[in-house]
């Protein structure tokens, strides 16, 4: 095992609520690996009222292969 720093970038929809950002945002960052910690650590507007920028730092757990 060994870990890793990632900064990742996401699409938040306007349709998702914020009660249901925690799980979403856990699902995208768990196909790079286990998260140990993460953190938002920006937002961004709507561009054209469609999608606002999520950017996420994480320490997550990645198998070696």
């Amino acid at each position: 095992m060994k870990l890793d720093f990632l900064e990742l970038d996401f699409d938040w929809p306007n349709e998702l609520p914020i009660h249901q950002l925690r799980p979403w945002l856990l699902s995208r960052i768990r196909k790079y690996g286990e998260p140990v910690r993460w953190a938002i650590t920006s937002l961004g507007p709507p561009l054209e009222s469609k999608v606002r920028k999520i950017k996420v730092e994480a320490i997550l757990i990645q198998s070696k292969s």
